[in-house]
């Protein structure tokens, strides 16, 4: 059986509902073979069977907020986001590239690729911009 290796980042920022320091999901970077592609949490709004085994080898004292579909005004459409650790206010997709400066791999993990691992790491490969989600169709 194929293994795709998982490696989880987070980093820190701060909410701007609450105001408190929250860490998030700040990218997942994808390998099978030669291939590795990174993504960010958006994208797995196609693969949300998949974000259950992310947060459940996120360790304890990472600090991040739930990761689970919420509603954005701004897009009016929901996605798989990032939530403040503190009030779940939902960190929007936009903002989560600047915090990647400051990131820090949490977690690594082999997962089966006939879970869908292997089939988004492809759909990621195939993409114009190395994204899934879309904001505007």
């Amino acid at each position: 059986m194929e293994k795709v290796l998982v490696k989880v980042r987070v980093a820190p920022t701060d909410c701007w509902a609450c105001g408190a320091e929250t860490n998030i999901v700040s990218s997942v970077e994808l390998s099978l073979g030669d291939a590795r592609e990174e993504c960010s949490i958006v994208d797995f709004t196609d693969y949300e069977h998949l974000v259950p085994m992310i947060v459940s080898h996120l360790p304890s004292d990472a600090g991040a907020g739930t990761l689970k579909s919420r509603r954005s005004n701004t897009l009016d459409k929901s996605y798989i986001s990032n939530g403040c650790r503190h009030c779940d206010a939902i960190y929007g997709q936009h903002y989560e590239i600047h915090t990647r400066y400051d990131e820090a791999t949490v977690a690594e993990f082999l997962a089966q690729a006939s879970d869908g691992w292997a089939e988004m790491l492809q759909a990621i490969a195939a993409s114009e911009d190395g994204h899934l989600f879309r904001a505007f169709d």
